[in-house]
């Protein structure tokens, strides 16, 4: 099993990038972890969604399918690659310590990791809430044989979580998102976990996401002059930066609004107002409009029975009740 893990790995490394390769060594890495737990994807308990105090944790089926999305998981595993080797240049005293919150049932973005890295080198945190992930997850460390890499293995809620301040960490990493960051819990798990002591220098993973409001074309469009997307503005970024201005400055659950002007000679090509979710996984590793489910844009408009040309569209992030966006328009046309 070690043996296919490591051809899989050096298949997600490869590059250029091969959609189509990219796709059959996630079918191959899929085909290995279900062999690994055996885990019941059709389950009625596994498609139970956990609530937590703030968003919720996906159900381990939900979360097993995740792999599904080949781009997403590539470009994962590219990006914490890239960071363990950057922090390896200057770090040779100790072990890297990652910790991984929300790991589902497979810790699928770290796995690899194991056939690059000695024990000596990496060393990980796992934190997964959901009872039955965490089963999983004990079988998959255990059968692969992969324990020595394994700081803790706990059943904890990531948003709770307290870092050793005798362990610090040298990354964060968290995947527990949808896109325009609805429902899950990415952004309390984030601000949690990098506001502590013993995560003030970590590498956050992803390093940036960001929302904006814009506008596309639903179809091909006919002009070779107009891009298919059209972005206004951001109206909330999760990244190191901002983690600590929201802490110093904003309340608990709601992070501001941004008053968002659609140009009133807006093309009409352009039919469907939406928002767009930007991911930087780490340096070149990133994820952009539809690549993949974390970037498909949503729809807030089509504005082909309804245009928007020339109004002002309130919008912000908010925790309240569910994660996600809190709009409201302002027909400012004449």
């Amino acid at each position: 099993m070690k043996d296919e893990l490591k051809k899989i790995g050096d298949a997600f490394l490869e590059s250029p990038e091969d959609p189509g390769a990219v796709w059959r060594t996630c079918r191959r890495y899929k085909d290995l972890l279900m062999e690994l737990t055996f885990l019941d994807l059709d389950g009625e308990q596994e498609r139970i969604n956990l609530g937590l105090e703030k968003g919720i944790a996906l159900g381990p089926a939900w979360a097993a399918l995740c792999l599904d999305d080949f781009l997403r998981t590539k470009r994962f595993i590219n990006g914490i690659y890239q960071a363990v080797k950057q922090l390896r240049q200057s770090v040779r005293d100790r072990s890297i310590h990652m910790l991984y919150a929300g790991t589902g049932p497979y810790a699928t973005l770290i796995l690899p990791l194991t056939q690059f890295f000695t024990p000596d080198e990496i060393q990980f945190t796992l934190l997964e809430i959901n009872p039955i992930s965490f089963q999983n997850l004990e079988k998959v460390i255990r059968n692969l044989g992969i324990e020595d890499y394994v700081r803790e293995v706990k059943p904890a809620d990531a948003t709770q979580y307290l870092i050793p301040e005798d362990e610090p960490v040298d990354i964060i990493l968290s995947e527990t998102m949808q896109a325009g960051l609805r429902k899950e819990a990415q952004v309390p798990i984030f601000q949690h976990l990098s506001s502590q002591p013993g995560a003030r220098g970590a590498i956050l993973i992803p390093e940036r996401i960001e929302l904006f409001l814009g506008v596309f074309v639903s179809g091909m469009s006919t002009s070779n002059s107009l891009n298919r997307t059209l972005k206004f503005d951001s109206y909330f970024r999760l990244d190191r930066h901002e983690i600590t201005r929201l802490n110093q400055s904003a309340s608990e659950e709601d992070y501001g609004i941004s008053e968002i002007k659609i140009p009133d000679s807006l093309d009409t090509t352009y039919d469907k107002l939406a928002i767009f979710t930007e991911i930087d996984i780490f340096k070149d590793q990133q994820l952009r409009f539809n690549e993949s489910g974390l970037t498909v844009p949503l729809l807030v408009r089509d504005l082909r029975y309804t245009p928007a040309a020339g109004e002002t569209i309130r919008i912000g992030y908010s925790l309240q009740n569910e994660p996600g966006e809190v709009i409201a328009f302002k027909n400012q046309v004449a």
